[in-house]
């Protein structure tokens, strides 16, 4: 026995529920979410935070609420339910930093890039909503 294969059962185990069929043969959605978080920082600065409070957990509200909720499907097996789940995250993240409508928006315009997205969704989420903070915040956070 290789002397990683319990680490691989282990491993396997503990997150094989949660990983989908092609992360086992591809690059996983995790690397590309890093890789997209470390470049929406090292482009964006600050204003990546802005939109990575909105894109990494607004993806995973969105897919938890779509699989468990369903809802009628919109593009690429996504659903309503899911889409509606990342434009009320967005306003919710918007009351907390006292701007509901901006981050209203965000949510929305990061939501329906999402739906379109199958591959590399992670990488291009986190730039995306980092890009869209820094046009909407530019002149109110320099």
């Amino acid at each position: 026995m290789p002397e990683y294969a319990r680490l691989y059962d282990l491993l396997e185990g503990i997150t094989g529920r949660f990983i989908k069929d092609r992360e086992r043969r591809e690059i996983s959605d995790a690397t590309f979410m890093t890789l997209g978080v470390a470049l929406s920082v090292s482009l964006f600065g600050k204003y990546a935070l802005l939109g990575l409070a909105i894109s990494v957990p607004g993806d995973a509200l969105a897919s938890l609420t779509g699989k468990s909720i369903g809802g009628p499907k919109v593009l690429n097996g996504k659903t309503l339910t899911g889409f509606l789940a990342f434009v009320v995250w967005g306003g919710v993240v918007g009351l907390v930093l006292d701007a509901p409508l901006d981050f209203l928006l965000l949510g929305a315009a990061v939501g329906i890039v999402e739906m379109f997205l199958v591959k590399w969704e992670n990488l291009v989420l986190a730039l995306w909503a980092s890009l869209l903070a820094l046009l909407l915040f530019y002149p109110t956070l320099v």
